[in-house]
């Protein structure tokens, strides 16, 4: 939700590199994560915070 929320408040050209970057990493990032965590929900937060950390 918090994502969301930023996207509202940058650029265009911003939100469309941050697209690139998320379309590129979020399966990649999820995978892995998925692998070493074993937990969905633990996952999920740690695709949150880093694309909160990107933004």
């Amino acid at each position: 939700m918090m994502i969301i929320i930023l996207l509202g408040v940058i650029w265009d050209e911003e939100k469309d590199l941050f697209n690139k970057i998320f379309s590129k990493l979020n399966v990649w990032i999820y995978n892995i994560s998925f692998n070493i965590l074993r937990n969905k929900f633990d996952v999920e937060e740690l695709l949150s915070e880093t694309f909160l950390k990107i933004i």
